[in-house]
């Protein structure tokens, strides 16, 4: 649980005289659990973990925002998730080999113009064109979801520490609000890595 605060002040067109502002708490708050199954001992391993609530976009992968801004200027936490689900094989002593999805959405929240989140009314008639002005690609992150999987496998253990090397391959999906036009961009990204790492422990 945790709360947001903003401060509103307003003055009117007469310097002398200032109108009072206002303090605005809003509550954000989520409710999570995960879990590690061994499905068959030393071989194969389930992974499973959720967090459901308002205001937790900080809390996921993605970094999707916490808050937007009401029309009075007031706080809104955004509604959102996050789903984690995973399995990891021990094929071999010193190799394991792993696949995971997750998904990570929120809702619209706040004003339906610029101060919300997932607001209609934005601008994205240029988020599907390259090298579109910046001013035509205003949207805003509803769903991102992402499938990966690789391995890692011990090349050296012994006295001197332990030697890994380990290959990953992923597939991003960026989904967007739909905005003005009735338009919803998306867009998606395969990354491949690779790593060699030593623990000298």
């Amino acid at each position: 649980m945790r709360f947001f605060d903003d401060r509103l002040s307003a003055t009117n067109l007469t310097a002398a005289a200032r109108l009072p502002g206002r303090t605005d708490t809003a509550l954000g708050y989520g409710i999570g659990g995960a879990a590690t199954l061994p499905v068959i001992d030393k071989r194969l391993d389930l992974q499973i973990s959720g967090l459901v609530g308002q205001g937790i976009g900080r809390y996921g992968s993605a970094q999707l925002p916490d808050f937007a801004l009401k029309a009075d200027g007031s706080i809104a936490p955004i509604p959102a998730f996050q789903l984690l689900a995973g399995a990891v094989a021990h094929v071999q002593p010193g190799t394991d080999v792993f696949i995971y999805a997750g998904w990570e959405h929120a809702s619209r929240a706040g004003a339906l113009n610029a101060t919300g989140y997932g607001s209609p009314t934005l601008v994205v008639t240029g988020c599907d064109v390259e090298g579109a002005a910046s001013g035509t690609c205003q949207a805003e992150t509803r769903d991102i979801r992402q499938i990966t999987g690789g391995f890692w496998h011990d090349l050296y253990k012994g006295g001197y520490g332990r030697l890994v090397a380990g290959a990953q391959v992923s597939y991003t999906e960026r989904d967007a609000f739909r905005g003005a036009f009735g338009i919803a961009p998306s867009n998606h990204l395969v990354t491949g890595l690779t790593s060699l790492r030593y623990y000298p422990f």
